[in-house]
């Protein structure tokens, strides 16, 4: 049995800051008999560590536009689902907070109906930050009484088990924007909350170099706290899921629907320009363009290599210069390397992910 984290469900009226329950669900890679080769196919594509020190990069940028077609979203450009019931999360043309498309989630009116919507990635990070951007517009519950669902990112390192890094999201009943609390996983208020049907920003931050992550709700931090399971000794990125589920034990809680849109989702390996890798692009970093300027680099993208072509040049100047001024708290302007709507390709990590998929239940462990 994998060695998972247990879960804890407390009431909110029992303490001041609002804890609510924590859930898990199976790891995206490796959550498989011991018997299957595939799992030991799916660790494998898994254990790199961390490289600090190497440029930013994109991991995933889309607003899901075309070539995603109108319908489900698993199963489009490596996207793949984890959990149990019937709620759903489908590509639609209705309501976009930019373009023309954008991905609606429904939570199901029924018990157990918890699911989450990922593309499984590997070797990452390749430096110190990760860093999760969406834009979230929720609509209310019809209920009077108890809480949710929650809509948002989860973030994990699923290497071995599924350990969660951090997450924010909004609950659909009361507006609160929630986190995750460090080694107890419970969902916490963070004082801010979302007006329904109104669009906003929201970033996680994840710092590996100190084990912690930082949540923002429209440009203001609500919350720093360590790795949720920071002793399980975290050092991958392997997902970020779109993420619904009920945020109450109590019956009403649990059968509960609503729906929020996501669009605009960046998931991004550092901060481009931050050469220095302090979480800014500022005066330091352009000292370390210039006292490395000519120099061949190896690996690519090590250094001030922001533009990842082995020496550091000219272009690099540039990239910092674009990008001077922004931080991970603030974003940049400029976003050099974003990848754009993606092909039909998948790569051997989602292929690998794609046999390994085990039948989509998720787990509840509680106190």
């Amino acid at each position: 049995m994998w060695p998972l984290t247990s879960a804890i469900i407390l009431k909110r009226s029992l303490v001041p800051v609002g804890f609510r329950m924590r859930l898990l669900r199976p790891c995206w890679h490796c959550f498989l008999s011991s018997r299957s080769s595939v799992a030991v196919l799916c660790c494998l594509l898994c254990i790199q560590l961390p490289q600090i020190g190497r440029a930013a990069g994109t991991i995933l940028s889309t607003g899901f536009e075309s070539p995603y077609t109108l319908g489900p979203l698993q199963g489009q450009f490596g996207w793949v689902t984890a959990g149990s019931g019937a709620s759903t999360a489908v590509v639609q043309n209705s309501i976009a907070n930019s373009g023309a498309q954008a991905v609606t989630v429904t939570k199901a009116a029924e018990a157990n109906s918890d699911r989450r919507w990922a593309v499984p990635e590997s070797g990452y990070p390749t430096q110190r930050f990760v860093i999760v951007d969406w834009d979230m517009r929720v609509a209310q519950s019809t209920i009077t009484t108890g809480f949710g669902p929650f809509f948002g990112f989860d973030t994990y390192d699923a290497t071995t088990a599924p350990y969660v890094l951090g997450s924010l999201g909004v609950d659909a009943t009361t507006g609160d924007v929630l986190y995750q609390f460090q080694d107890t996983g419970v969902l916490t208020e963070s004082g801010s909350k979302a007006n329904f049907n109104q669009w906003y920003h929201y970033r996680l931050v994840m710092d590996f170099s100190t084990d912690t992550y930082t949540a923002y709700f429209n440009g203001a931090q609500v919350a720093n706290t360590g790795f949720v399971d920071r002793a399980f000794n975290l050092n991958h990125f392997t997902d970020a899921d779109i993420a619904t589920f009920a945020a109450g034990d109590d019956p009403v809680s649990q059968s509960v629907s609503s729906s929020a849109v996501f669009d605009n989702v960046m998931i991004r390996d550092g901060l481009l320009g931050d050469y220095d890798i302090d979480g800014d692009v500022d005066s330091s970093d352009y000292t370390r363009w210039r006292q490395t300027y000519g120099t061949a680099i190896s690996p690519a993208g090590n250094n001030a290599d922001g533009n990842r072509n082995g020496i550091v040049d000219a272009a690099d100047y540039v990239l910092w210069r674009r990008a001077q001024g922004s931080s991970i708290a603030t974003g940049a302007s400029y976003l050099a390397g974003a990848i754009p709507e993606p092909t039909s390709v998948m790569g051997v990590a989602t292929f690998a992910f794609a046999l390994a998929f085990w039948r989509g239940h998720r787990h509840r462990l509680r106190a």
